[in-house]
């Protein structure tokens, strides 16, 4: 990827409410920063890639219902879940199905590959305004044919339990130790991924290390080299994984307690 996921100017415009501060502008997006890595490269322009940092008005909640159709919750093991054709059937650029299991359930999740991410960090699946968006991969800067890291960008909300937002849950050892698999599938098969790390990164940090953002590692040891120089963000991480040319899953969203943070779970694919 060649971009940084900072907040889109679609975001930087529009206005958010938490308990704390009203009609608070989300901040400019940040200067460009660079890989701490070798043969590093520069980033240019301001980026479109954000797992916004929301937090829901009450105001807009009524009005829109956010989200507005479809809210993707924790659901009891025994109630009937979507498949990836009926999300597919709604909406044709719906890829994968991402799914996670705790003690009292699981949650199902479309993903969508776009090559256009402003609109769905707007818009949920059944492309209705919505200000928890969708989850997607950015097909323009991180395309997902070809690479070995597919990048999932998602919302985080301070008071709704949508989308990304369970994923700060991963900070406790406790819930990563319990649920530490999960699951994507496509038109051809489901696969399960060990959940490997999970990391805070503060972009306001001008040195703060991105290579995790990289969607395509030449060799097997630039993706190790990548795993070695995320380690002094991990607040969780597996012992003895060991990468080997699986494929990889990085999913993003924010950190909701900070102003321009992100938490990254990352996951490699089970052989």
């Amino acid at each position: 990827c060649s971009k940084l996921p900072y907040k889109s100017k679609t975001e930087e415009n529009q206005e958010y409410t938490d308990h704390s501060e009203n009609g608070r502008k989300s901040r400019e997006g940040r200067s460009m920063r660079r890989l701490r890595k070798k043969n590093a490269v520069i980033f240019t322009g301001v980026a479109i890639l954000s797992a916004i940092c929301i937090a829901i008005m009450p105001s807009v909640e009524k009005k829109i219902s956010a989200p507005s159709s479809r809210t993707f919750q924790w659901r009891s093991f025994e109630e009937e879940q979507d498949t990836l054709s009926d999300y597919q059937t709604i909406n044709n650029e719906v890829k994968y199905l991402i799914e996670f299991q705790n003690e009292d359930g699981m949650v199902q999740m479309p993903i969508l590959v776009s090559s256009n991410p402003d609109y769905y960090m707007l818009h949920n699946v059944d492309k209705e305004y919505d200000t928890m968006g969708a989850l997607f991969i950015d097909e323009t800067q991180c395309p997902d044919n070809g690479s070995n890291n597919r990048i999932v960008f998602g919302h985080s909300s301070k008071t709704k339990d949508y989308n990304f937002t369970f994923l700060k849950e991963y900070a406790q050892k406790e819930y990563y130790d319990r649920f530490g698999t999960l699951t994507l599938s496509d038109d051809i098969s489901s696969r399960t991924y060990q959940i490997v790390s999970f990391a805070r990164y503060d972009l306001d940090d001008e040195d703060v290390y991105l290579g995790w953002h990289n969607n395509l590692f030449a060799t097997d040891q630039d993706a190790r080299n990548m795993f070695l120089e995320t380690k002094p963000y991990l607040l969780q991480k597996a012992d003895g994984a060991v990468y080997s040319g699986q494929q990889i899953l990085t999913l993003v969203t924010c950190d909701m307690s900070a102003e321009n943070a992100r938490f990254v779970l990352t996951a490699l694919e089970v052989f």
